[in-house]
């Protein structure tokens, strides 16, 4: 994200979260969109690797 993109995402998002920080535990503000985050890519995960990959740890690997 760069220019107005940025600048746009920041002003709406910024302010919103500047209010909360005033009522609630700071720790909560950042803590809380980190375990979305993990939550949704831990939703999004693949349940295998990637098709033909194999890692190099493997017996099979070169």
């Amino acid at each position: 994200m760069t220019g107005p993109t940025f600048a746009i995402f920041y002003t709406v998002l910024g302010i919103p979260i500047a209010r909360i920080a005033e009522t609630r535990n700071r720790p909560y503000i950042i803590g809380d969109p980190l375990g979305a985050l993990a939550g949704m890519r831990w939703a999004g995960r693949s349940p295998t690797p990637t098709a033909g990959a194999r890692p190099s740890w493997s017996p099979g690997a070169r």
